[in-house]
């Protein structure tokens, strides 16, 4: 809702609180690829999809994120890592009612509507920067990682593939909003607690039944 400055992500449980919402030119996107050939596919289309277009940005307590108005998809998440950067300014963008913003991973380019309204979301990036400046403190963040180490996390060792299937398998049919798969080449015959001959197990089973 243009209105109220709010969106479905607003009311998302677990997300964190949402600084500010609404909707933006993004003119250009750069990705440094230091990935895998097979990465790069995705985030190639990632680009195509989400290029010159007018889409709805969330700025969060340590990510902004948009998302395709038509479709409510999200494109990509940026993340606030150590070369997080905001710029604006004829110096450092061709427009004064542009903003640059910059992490380890991409280059993204908003214009805003009027200088006013580039005004408030370049005072909501900045402070967003100054407040995440504890969460990417080189000090706190182990083997150059982009996030300090956190305390009495729910994470698990795993020693084999069954266990860690019989795992997500549980956290499937715990799912109360959304799952999120990302695979390139997923079986949805995958049977995720074994034995075989019991197809209760099975990932379109599972789908299928929390979708219902």
């Amino acid at each position: 809702c243009e209105f109220f400055h709010i969106s479905y992500l607003s009311f998302v449980h677990g997300v964190s609180t949402g600084r500010k919402e609404g909707y933006q030119q993004e003119e250009s996107i750069n990705y440094y690829f230091d990935y895998h050939a097979l990465s790069r596919a995705s985030y190639f289309c990632d680009i195509c999809k989400c290029h010159d277009s007018p889409n709805w940005f969330v700025i969060k307590d340590t990510y902004i994120v948009d998302i395709r108005p038509d479709t409510h998809e999200i494109c990509f998440p940026m993340l606030v890592d150590r070369n997080f950067q905001v710029s604006t300014g004829l110096q450092n963008i061709a427009s004064n009612d542009s903003i640059k913003v910059s992490n380890s991973q991409r280059t993204l380019v908003i214009n805003c509507r009027t200088a006013r309204d580039c005004d408030e979301w370049t005072k909501n990036l900045l402070n967003l920067t100054e407040q995440a400046k504890d969460f990417v403190n080189e000090t706190r963040s182990r083997f150059d990682s982009y996030v300090p180490v956190r305390e009495n996390q729910l994470a698990y060792w795993f020693i084999n593939g069954k266990s860690y299937m019989k795992a997500v398998a549980k956290a499937l049919l715990t799912a109360k909003e959304e799952v999120f798969i990302t695979d390139w080449w997923l079986s949805p015959e995958l049977i995720l607690i074994r034995p075989a001959d019991n197809k209760t197990f099975r990932l379109d089973n599972i789908l299928g039944r929390i979708a219902v």
